[in-house]
């Protein structure tokens, strides 16, 4: 920031703030955006530092004729505008921030937060919204209206209750392993994130699962930095054609080679975890784990992790003959001797094992008041919260911030679903 006779220069770094036209103003963090009334902006500016003359350069913000200095004003203003009135520009859907000044908790639901499984591995979800709309998503996401709003959390929230949750099973061999309904590469503090989850106490191996296609080679050295153990990598097919009719965008096979050793020169280790869609990308399976075998990485876990396709209620379904899983694990095997690689995995060749659970709070079929909290991402769906864990529910014909009386559906995991009554 410099100052010359009244005039006051914000700069931004990271953030770009446009004129979306005469009257608004767009404060774009990729991959959001949050749309301002530039007349509600001005009225603070002229309340707070005694000016509302301003013009907007790029990531620049200048007052003019000011009585003092704006920049913790605007600073303010529009952190408070960023987290009110997100949208997601890859999904194109409202995007909810969530964070500690909510009074929520961060367990209890499949789309955010923590998950845990019963294991030493901590599910880290930070955010929801997809950039690929792949032909067998289980959960149907990517760009679109196939889910009503996306969730950010706030990474210091985050870092917050793992630790909790760390503490309970015991400060020792913990895998935090980022995933969610979606790329977890779109949380734009991810660097952040990684570097905060390696500096608790007892967590050994931080884990992520990705499309790749967010990946470059400085955030991969800047991930290397802040102490990433391994990437999942989900790869189904090395030819353009086909990449584009899987994952529903055209990205070049060559960007994704690019990414894969890159990945391999790194100190990160690489877990390829290619899908099998019978009849589509049977071939596609063979040259993936050819190239991979090529580049000798390097890596203490198995390399590939290659995922049967199986239908969900809520997800896509290509119409394709589903293997069966003795077919699916013979295949495996033949390839296994094939190539001398190991295929059929289990947790343990990963190090994971059973570690004590959080307590249920509560019974499947049991009856319980649920304040609602938060919209859901699918129609006449709500969260809520009771008995400090988030509740899921369907059927919900009401209004937020309300309370219902619903029936327990699901209760594995500390993932609780519910339908209202």
């Amino acid at each position: 920031m410099s100052m010359t006779s009244k005039e006051f220069e914000v700069e931004f770094k990271g953030i770009f703030i446009r004129k979306k036209d005469d009257d608004t103003l767009r404060i774009i963090y990729p991959p959001f955006e949050a749309i301002i009334s530039l007349k509600d902006f001005l009225a603070f500016l002229e309340k707070n530092v005694g000016s509302k003359e301003v013009e907007v350069e790029d990531n620049k913000i200048i007052v003019k004729g000011g009585q003092k200095d704006p920049k913790d004003y605007i600073y303010y203003y529009f952190d408070t505008a960023f987290r009110r009135s997100l949208v997601n520009m890859i999904t194109g859907r409202q995007t909810l921030y969530i964070d500690e000044s909510l009074e929520i908790p961060l367990i209890g639901s499949h789309y955010f937060g923590l998950i845990d499984r019963g294991t030493n591995l901590i599910q880290v979800r930070p955010i929801t919204g997809c950039n690929m709309k792949c032909i067998y998503c289980s959960v149907s996401e990517g760009p679109g209206k196939d889910r009503l709003v996306d969730y950010v959390i706030d990474y210091e929230f985050l870092i917050k209750e793992y630790e909790k949750i760390v503490e309970f099973k015991g400060r020792h061999a913990i895998e935090a392993h980022i995933d969610g309904q979606g790329e977890p590469m779109m949380y734009p503090w991810i660097v952040d994130l990684v570097q905060e989850l390696k500096d608790v106490k007892g967590t050994e191996i931080i884990s992520i699962q990705t499309n790749g296609y967010r990946l470059t080679e400085k955030m991969i050295s800047d991930l290397e930095s802040a102490g990433l153990s391994r990437v999942n990598l989900s790869v189904d097919s090395l030819r353009d054609d086909k990449i584009k009719l899987i994952n529903g965008v055209p990205v070049s096979s060559n960007f994704i080679k690019k990414i894969i050793e890159a990945i391999v020169n790194s100190n990160i280790r690489l877990l390829v975890a290619p899908l099998w869609i019978p009849g589509i990308n049977d071939d596609d399976i063979i040259e993936i784990i050819e190239y991979v075998l090529s580049l000798k990485p390097k890596s203490e876990w198995p390399i590939f992790g290659i995922q049967k396709y199986i239908p969900y209620a809520m997800g896509r379904k290509p119409k394709v003959k589903v293997m069966t899983f003795h077919k699916f694990y013979a295949a495996l095997r033949r390839l296994e001797k094939k190539y001398g690689v190991k295929l059929v995995l289990s947790p343990k060749d990963f190090g994971i094992h059973k570690r004590k659970s959080l307590p249920k709070v509560f019974n499947l079929h049991e009856k319980v008041w649920v304040r609602t909290v938060l919209p859901g991402r699918l129609p006449n769906e709500v969260i809520g919260v009771a008995r400090n864990r988030l509740v899921e529910i369907t059927e919900f014909l009401g209004d937020l911030n309300t309370k219902v009386r619903v029936e327990i559906l699901r209760n594995k995991d500390n993932i609780y679903v519910a339908r209202a009554l």
